[in-house]
């Protein structure tokens, strides 16, 4: 019986050296026997040992210096997207020196199935890689799925790649806030909004043209818990309901389908604007009525009483003097070629003694005379 069993054994020790498997230890061992019937107790305790135990310590010793030698893999890896760009950020690995540690990327885009494995960002210091960054060639689609990974190496150490969740960008990415303008409307306010600009796509293409509303809050300044809400698709709207020479703060975020996007949005900051008077007041109405009678009676009453200093100025009834009015109307030019002037011929009249004098004659007259001066 002695004889038998050890010619089993020396079978099954024939069959495990042809098996290279045999040679892992114990689990090899298992799977090397699948085709051997498994030996009785008696036999295993009876038969000489496959592995020495110092074979043994040392494969043990070698599993644990391998297992030490991998660095700590970096910590709450995840994907971040804000307005449809694309974040991969962590933290650093569990590491007490304070060697620098340098870490690479990969993009896995699930929609093209086992091809979709990117390389991005390699050999960073940095706690982040903008996987949306035009210079790393990715191109990312608004509707498109993801998942990133990141290694930490630090000199001949290196981690395990650890994957972080994954992001849908249209359903997952934040929304942040839109462009606000408030314009005084006599008693309202007038709130101009603007859509927040996406970096692969608009908000009318990825959410549809009734699938974006915006939530408006506003209150008087200095009392915010009177809020009030309107919800609107309206890109200009009216607030309503506000008090006259009131000053009121806005804040607007864009409201989404949840089905479509049940991320929370980004608000927009506190702007305030002051109300002017509401046209539609009686005493508006009146106080106007009244100062438009005032000024129409005042200027009555300054015509009566200055009519004559109006009239003078208005129709003045002193004339030009004679040698005024017969002056040209305006300067006359000068001849540049000489003019011929004849001489004149004195005459003297004698008058007898005693004789009138009429005021027609004179003792010199001009006599062919051309211009008297």
């Amino acid at each position: 019986m002695l004889t038998v069993r050890n010619g089993a054994f020396r079978l099954r020790s024939l069959k495990m050296r042809q098996n290279p498997v045999a040679k892992c230890g114990p689990a090899g061992m298992g799977t090397g026997l699948r085709r051997v019937r498994a030996p009785s107790p008696r036999s295993r305790l009876t038969g000489p040992s496959h592995m020495s135990p110092l074979s043994g310590c040392w494969c043990l010793t070698w599993c644990l210096i391998t297992v030490s030698a991998l660095l700590p893999p970096p910590q709450n890896v995840r994907l971040c997207s804000h307005n449809m760009d694309l974040w991969l950020r962590w933290n650093p690995p569990l590491k007490e020196n304070q060697e620098e540690v340098l870490y690479s990327t990969q993009l896995k885009k699930l929609y093209l199935g086992d091809s979709g494995d990117f390389s991005a960002c390699v050999n960073i210091s940095e706690l982040a890689c903008e996987l949306s960054d035009p210079g790393l060639g990715l191109d990312l689609l608004e509707f498109g799925q993801y998942r990133a990974s990141v290694q930490a190496q630090c000199g001949q150490e290196r981690s395990v790649w650890v994957d972080s969740q994954v992001l849908t960008m249209d359903r997952d990415t934040v929304i942040g806030p839109p462009a606000v303008t408030l314009t005084p409307q006599g008693a309202g306010l007038e709130v101009s909004l603007t859509e927040p600009l996406l970096l692969l796509s608009t908000m009318t293409r990825v959410y549809g043209s009734t699938g974006v509303r915006y939530n408006v809050s506003f209150w008087p300044r200095g009392l915010q818990q009177e809020v009030s809400q309107v919800l609107d698709q309206q890109s200009r709207l009216v607030l309503p309901d506000l008090l006259p020479w009131t000053e009121y703060c806005v804040q607007v975020a864009v409201h989404l389908d949840p089905e479509k996007n049940d991320k929370t949005p980004e608000t927009s900051a506190v702007q305030c604007e002051r109300t002017a008077a509401d046209p539609s007041s009686p005493w508006v109405t009146v106080a106007l009525s009244v100062g438009g009678v005032a000024v129409a009676v005042a200027l009555l009453a300054i015509a009566v009483g200055y009519r004559r200093q109006i009239c003078h100025f208005l129709c003045p009834q002193e004339r030009l003097p004679q040698s005024l009015q017969l002056c040209p109307e305006g300067p006359q030019p000068l001849s540049s070629e000489p003019e011929e002037v004849q001489p004149l011929t004195l005459r003297q009249e004698e008058f007898p003694p005693g004789a009138p004098v009429s005021s027609s004659d004179g003792a010199w007259r001009c006599n062919s005379l051309k211009r008297c001066v």
